[in-house]
């Protein structure tokens, strides 16, 4: 009689060990959603290599929100684009991102991307605080989804 209790005691500890693994997995809150990825697409109005503002302004480029990783990219409109680091601003994000070398020293583009859609451009050499050597502005059209899904 005493292993019968034993065996039923165990039995309904299992089913209430069970029993309350399963009801929390019900209970479980659903994960956020998925943000969208989305992107831009910019296009310089000015341009400027040092004094030289006839200088051909570079390239179209894009900037895409919550790409692989939920990280932000900065690239040629037509290409891979590389990642960037962002810095919230009032009003802006600065979007920073290695861009090149030359003679062996690091090239970086930071784009400060106001919110009515217009950007500021600055090359610099060695460090992202460094003196530009060239700037820019221009606009980038609203961000529109473009994730498998869009």
């Amino acid at each position: 009689m005493d292993a019968r209790l034993a065996a039923l005691g165990l039995v309904a500890a299992v089913v209430l060990v069970f029993g309350s693994v399963g009801w929390s997995m019900l209970r479980a809150p659903e994960p956020p959603p998925a943000i969208p990825e989305t992107s831009a697409l910019c296009h310089f109005e000015t341009y400027c290599e040092g004094a030289d503002c006839g200088a051909s302004p570079p390239p179209d480029f894009r900037i895409v929100r919550n790409g692989p990783y939920d990280r932000t990219y900065i690239g040629p409109a037509d290409g891979s684009p590389g990642t960037a680091s962002v810095t919230r601003l009032e009003g802006a994000e600065q979007i920073s991102s290695e861009i090149g070398e030359e003679e062996g020293v690091a090239l970086f583009g930071t784009v400060t991307l106001r919110s009515d859609g217009g950007f500021d451009y600055r090359r610099t050499r060695r460090l992202i605080s460094s003196e530009p050597e060239a700037t820019g502005s221009g606009t980038c059209t609203p961000f529109t989804e473009t994730g498998p899904d869009a």
